[in-house]
């Protein structure tokens, strides 16, 4: 369970980091990979 809960917060920081990049196209990636998990 700490697996899932730790992997969902590495895809919100991951999420977090490309707005702040600005990459919407990562973060389109992120979410369809969150979504998939």
């Amino acid at each position: 369970m700490a697996e899932i809960e730790k992997s969902h917060t590495n895809f919100n920081e991951a999420i977090r980091l490309f707005n702040e990049m600005e990459a919407p196209k990562q973060v389109e990636k992120v979410e369809k990979a969150k979504i998939q998990n």
